[in-house]
């Protein structure tokens, strides 16, 4: 029998054949230029070639996934395309996937959108369509069998790779999701204390900062349709023809943008990213560039990429040199504290330790918003024993339309049946809270009138068990004199507890603790939300200023 002649066609797939055995996998692109150095044909007969190959099942095609340029990735048929094979193939086409796959791999397999959303250097998908969006190269790699969404019953969502084309069970899944949620507080829980670092040595001006907060990680600040941990604006211009004191508008400004990492090391997908977005920044003003100062905090970084960030002309400061050494510990022990307040193990143990580091280290007066979270975890013991059968959960966040606010504690109680709201402030002895209004933060009628009032509307509806709206106000300093009378109308209003008094200053506070047999609280509060010694009047009430303490939400 005669044999059936070879096409041309026939040459090609043996030489494709071939060439995909030996790589394994490679670009379109690479393909092509191997096809016009061996045959001499043209591009498009080449592309031609290829997609009778893939037609044919000779080799096999990422379609519809592209990856960069409109390319596929070609690959042996035997060969089962994975995620490094990705990887190596997308750094150089497409980095900010490449990015994402990184720091899939450096936190074992997951990252939150926020994240995802840095890395990417990604816009906020409502407002651009220039540049390619998150979703989409979700897509490209979900496509893949390589990842997929989840969310968590707060709603933040998160990326995490699949274990052989396969989802995670639910107990693995939820413990990562855990251990990652917990990872992202770590990055943003000495955020306000950074920012006011940067206020007092003249980096950022205080008047507007914004910044990601402990209490949602899941969240970040938009800037220009792109998301940073914090932005904020400088008067320090340096030597030029706009003086700072000139610079009386944000247009004459510097824009400070911050990047911050404490929970792993700072990598080069992370500058990179930073960069990014930098650059994006930089460009979308047509008509002249747009000032920008970039800052980096991180715990740790290679010398690499500590050069790297020189060479560009980026301030970055080690967490270290702002808070001292002893911030390793304090920022280890912290993390530590959700779970202990969850399991009511040694919590107050725990909060001593850290109170005491802090103290130890000379870094009370630079840590404040830090020891005013511990002063949350401080009075969880004598909130439970006022409220033993109740359920507690903290930070929590109401929204309505723009109005929101993050309440230290929200009580479900049954008996007395009451839905309770705490505002705790860890303030130190010698400062004093305000009367102030409702457009003034951290004041008893903000929260009173406002941030109350917000909860009653929030809860009218959802209030099935019809739980009586209660509040708190407790604060380890004093009240100006002019709250005295509000003081009192509150003690009489409807806000009042069965269990509790509406608003309670030290010195009520420190009889209630020692009364109900807390006396290590106690001794806790006197020994550190006491007078700094050698601090001045001023610096004494600064952390009052209503600059000083930023948005409850800051995103």
């Amino acid at each position: 029998m005669e044999n059936k002649k070879l096409t041309a066609q026939d040459n090609y797939n043996t030489f494709l054949s071939v060439l995909l055995h030996e790589h394994l996998f490679l670009s379109a692109k690479d393909v092509h230029e191997k096809l016009i150095a061996k045959f001499s044909v043209t591009p498009d007969n080449a592309r031609k070639i290829v997609g009778r190959a893939v037609t044919k099942s000779i080799i096999t095609s990422s379609k519809p996934s592209t990856f960069g340029n409109g390319q596929f990735i070609y690959y042996c048929n035997t060969y089962l395309l994975d995620i490094e094979a990705v990887k190596k193939i997308v750094e150089k086409s497409r980095p900010p996937i490449y990015r994402l796959i990184v720091l899939l791999q450096i936190n074992d397999g997951i990252v939150s959108y926020y994240e995802a959303l840095k890395i990417t250097a990604a816009p906020n998908e409502d407002n651009s369509t220039k540049i390619s969006s998150l979703d989409d190269i979700i897509k490209v790699l979900s496509r893949l069998d390589f990842v997929y969404e989840k969310r968590d019953k707060n709603n933040n969502r998160f990326i995490i790779q699949k274990e052989f084309s396969q989802v995670l069970d639910k107990p693995e899944e939820n413990l990562k999701i855990s251990i990652h949620h917990q990872k992202m507080i770590i990055d943003c829980s000495l955020m306000p204390d950074i920012m006011n670092w940067l206020v007092n040595s003249n980096i950022i001006d205080n008047a507007s900062f914004i910044y990601r907060n402990k209490s949602n990680p899941g969240m970040g600040t938009i800037h220009n349709n792109l998301f940073w941990d914090a932005y904020a604006y400088s008067k320090s211009t340096g030597i030029n023809e706009i003086l700072g004191a000139k610079a009386d508008s944000k247009e004459k400004q510097t824009l400070v943008v911050l990047d911050v990492v404490l929970a792993t090391e700072y990598s080069h997908i992370h500058l990179n990213a930073f960069l990014a977005r930098i650059q994006i920044n930089i460009n979308s003003v047509k008509s002249e560039k747009r000032k920008t100062l970039p800052v980096i905090i991180y715990r740790e970084c290679s010398k690499e990429v500590f050069f790297t960030m020189r060479k560009n002309g980026i301030i970055s400061f080690n967490i270290s040199a702002i808070f001292g050494s002893k911030i390793y510990e304090i920022i280890r022990k912290s993390s530590q504290l959700p779970l202990l307040l969850k399991n009511d193990q040694n919590l107050d143990q725990s909060v001593e330790s850290i109170l005491e580091t802090i103290k130890s280290s000379g870094q009370e007066g630079a840590l404040k918003d830090l020891r005013g979270t511990l002063f949350e975890y401080l009075m969880f013991g004598y909130l439970s024993s006022l409220y033993p059968r109740a359920g507690f959960e903290q930070n929590v966040i109401l929204k309505m339309g723009q109005r929101k606010h993050e309440f230290d504690y929200v009580i479900t109680s049954t008996h007395p049946a009451e839905l309770v709201f705490v505002e705790l402030k860890g303030l130190r002895d010698g400062t004093f809270v305000s009367l102030g209004d409702i457009d003034t933060k951290a004041t008893l009628k903000w929260f009173f009138n406002k941030s109350m009032g917000l909860a009653k509307e929030y809860y009218k509806d959802k209030n099935s068990k019809n739980l009586k709206i209660k509040a708190i106000f407790i604060t380890s300093a004093g009240f100006w004199k002019n709250t005295k009378e509000f003081i009192e109308e509150m003690e009489n209003s409807t806000f009042r507890s069965a269990k509790s008094k509406t608003i309670i200053g030290r010195k009520e506070l420190l009889e209630n603790l020692e009364k109900d047999g807390f006396s290590n609280e106690v001794k806790m509060i006197e020994k550190y939300y006491s007078n700094l010694e050698g601090e001045t009047e001023s610096e004494s009430n600064f952390y009052d200023d209503a600059m000083e303490e930023p948005d409850d939400l800051p995103f």
